[in-house]
């Protein structure tokens, strides 16, 4: 939301997505941010493993789903907002097994995961679903609201790849493509510490104006 990058990760294209978010969000705990915090993921994320881990460091999620997500418990929903139990089942627990023995056998003993789930229509007459761990005291509405928010991401990769040109390399071995990812972050950051700036600078101006126009007019 303040437009800065705060953490970054690049790996081989083989490396798995889940496993550079979990890295993020270490390094977010190791920051020691005292705001409380709320992660987004798009589709492609959810899975009952990551899901677990996230509530395991009690960090606080919001998924986007797909259409093949959780379909067994979501045809069983009554309502477009509910508490939802998903089963630790056995074929869900040998995917998880095969990837992650350490959490396979604390997922076992635990049995189930109980998140929510909340469903709209929205006007391209799609279906947007979401789940998080966010009480119902918070709306559907302001669930939309935030999930929207996760659109700021897809514009800065669009700033890094089509106007900073992330993608023309200075060379191709490792360490060149590690140097110019986080030189081009870098140089991200400092633009928009620099807009910042101006930008408080704008708006003291004109708040001073706004009040010396007030002045004016009481005189």
């Amino acid at each position: 939301m303040n437009q800065f990058y705060l953490d970054i990760e690049i790996s081989h294209i083989s490396t798995n997505e889940t496993e550079l978010a979990k890295k993020n969000l270490n390094h977010l705990k190791r920051m020691n941010i005292k705001q409380p915090v709320l992660v987004i993921f798009d589709r492609g994320y959810p899975s009952m493993e990551f899901v677990d881990f996230l509530e395991t460091e009690k960090i606080n999620y919001l998924f986007r789903l797909s259409s093949n997500d959780y379909k067994f418990e979501r045809s069983n929903m009554v309502s477009t907002d509910e508490a939802v139990i998903l089963r630790h089942t056995h074929q869900r627990l040998e995917k998880i097994r095969k990837r992650h023995p350490d959490r396979f056998e604390h997922m076992k003993e635990k049995v189930s995961t109980h998140t929510r789930i909340m469903t709209s229509i929205l006007p391209s007459g799609k279906e947007l679903a979401l789940m998080t761990n966010l009480p119902f005291e918070i709306s559907q509405k302001e669930l939309e609201d935030l999930y929207y928010h996760r659109w700021e991401i897809e514009k800065k990769y669009h700033t890094l790849k089509n106007k900073m040109k992330f993608e023309s390399v200075t060379g191709k071995s490792t360490i060149y493509v590690d140097q110019d990812f986080r030189a081009q972050v870098l140089v991200y950051n400092m633009i928009q510490d620099i807009r910042k700036e101006a930008d408080d600078k704008v708006s003291v101006k004109g708040r001073e104006k706004t009040a010396d126009s007030k002045r004016l007019n009481l005189g």
